[in-house]
């Protein structure tokens, strides 16, 4: 009703209300008109209550429409999650607000909560002038059955180029491993994956390109040989199709959009550190919307299910309170499983439980044999040593434990100009040292 009646003139409406006022019937002033009786009614009810200003802008309602617990919830946890990039999408918020704020809302309430809070990119028009291509997906069902291994380059400065290498848990879309080199070569690539299996173990299965680092078509390549000696299959992409590598793929795209192009590098340092930090934000604090919102961690530590039932318990006390709705905080969790059993620990209510439950033994990380064979697993102490940076260097930096504060913002990489509040939602399992601080969040100190 208020389209239609928005759709006649000022004037129009305005000589119906005055016709009334004269005391002519709705019926007159409709033949004289030619406004249905509808429009008169709700243009005259319309001016007793907001004069002529109503009838111009149509019809108002009559009292702000409530607004629910949960979208004040979600508001409010937006504002502590710290600022957005410009133009992030309703999907990536709603993976925020599920991840890191505890909150499960439809697209629409993240949406409407985002609108204060996100800052709107201008809509460009996009044509679409052939149908896109139906891709076929791909996932292992559990962690370390498969690593995809890619090469990324990009020039510095316009000066020389960087060769960056990874290996990504294909189940949890964890990178296990990664390195910065400036030259592309088989022995930087076995430099990366044996620091990788030396902190998470060995995978069932590698899937690589046909690059030379990899693969050889006059005989078996080292990289080959060092997986057949280990005992890993090496699976190979069909040649120029990359999007059997699309996880990796898209992580490249990421880092590149995310961090990399978005802060001018000056050095190989810097560079690496920048990309450390978006490794570690990756890997902890960054929702995923192929693995339901979750971050890496929880997948490939097993800590995924825990992490779906605190947010439906969350989710489910902020629906039963009604507006108006206080100061909503964020939880803070810690979840694990040690000796078999789950952790649990609600710092807000100081609340620690242990459950029986069946959980799959997660292999801890170990040194790898000359056979090919994992040892008794590396002392903590020796992994803490390891300088950061380095070929494979460990993930789980300083915002292991999905706590990290300073200048890393909402997509990762370290801005000069920047400066957020520490995050406050710490989930993750407490398998390794990285996730049991001594402060109190889950947080360790850096590396020495």
């Amino acid at each position: 009703m208020a389209r239609e009646c928005h759709k006649w003139p000022l004037e129009a409406k305005l000589e119906a209300v005055r016709a009334r006022q004269r005391g002519l019937s709705v019926e007159e002033v409709s033949r004289l008109t030619g406004l249905s009786a509808t429009i008169i009614n709700e243009s005259l009810r319309i001016y007793r209550k907001y004069g002529v200003a109503g009838l111009q802008a149509g019809r108002r309602r009559e009292a702000p429409a409530r607004k629910s617990a949960k979208l004040i919830a979600a508001e409010q946890a937006l504002s502590q999650l710290g600022p957005m990039p410009e133009g992030t999408g309703i999907g990536k918020v709603q993976g925020l607000l599920y991840r890191l704020g505890f909150l499960k809302v439809s697209r629409n309430t993240a949406a409407r909560a985002a609108q204060a809070q996100v800052p709107q990119a201008p809509k460009r028009r996009r044509r679409r002038r052939n149908k896109p291509v139906q891709v076929r997906s791909f996932e292992r069902a559990k962690p370390n059955e498969l690593w995809q291994t890619d090469i990324m380059t990009f020039m510095l400065k316009g000066q020389y180029r960087l060769y960056l290498m990874g290996f990504m848990d294909d189940n949890s879309r964890f990178l296990v491993g990664w390195g910065l080199f400036r030259y592309q070569t088989t022995k930087h690539v076995q430099e990366v994956f044996r620091a990788a299996i030396e902190k998470h173990g060995l995978p069932k299965e590698v899937l690589s390109d046909n690059g030379r680092q990899y693969y050889s078509w006059r005989g078996k390549s080292q990289f080959t040989d060092m997986l057949r000696k280990l005992g890993i299959a090496h699976i190979r992409s069909r040649p120029y199709h990359p999007q059997t590598l699309g996880k990796i793929e898209s992580f490249w795209r990421n880092m590149w959009q995310e961090c990399l192009s978005a802060v001018p590098l000056s050095s190989f340092e810097e560079a690496e550190q920048n990309i450390r930090e978006y490794v570690e934000h990756y890997n902890f604090r960054r929702p995923h919307q192929g693995i339901g919102n979750l971050v890496p961690a929880d997948r490939f530590f097993k800590a995924a299910k825990q992490v779906t039932e605190l947010v439906a318990e969350n989710t489910a006390k902020v629906e039963e309170q009604k507006p108006p709705l206080g100061d909503y905080k964020l939880p803070t969790y810690l979840v694990g499983n040690i000796g078999g059993k789950e952790l649990r620990m609600v710092a807000q209510s100081a609340e620690v439980s242990l459950r029986d439950v069946a959980v799959e033994k997660v292999e801890l990380p170990g040194e790898v044999k000359a056979t090919g064979e994992v040892g008794d697993g590396r002392t903590e102490a020796k992994q803490a040593a390891e300088p950061p940076g380095a070929a494979g260097a460990d993930p789980a930096g300083a915002c292991a434990a999905g706590v990290c504060g300073g200048a890393v913002q909402a997509g990762g990489c370290r801005r000069r100009t920047t400066t957020g509040a520490p995050p406050q939602a710490a989930v993750g399992p407490v398998e390794r040292a990285t996730y049991a601080g001594s402060d109190g969040h889950g947080r360790r100190p850096r590396d020495a």
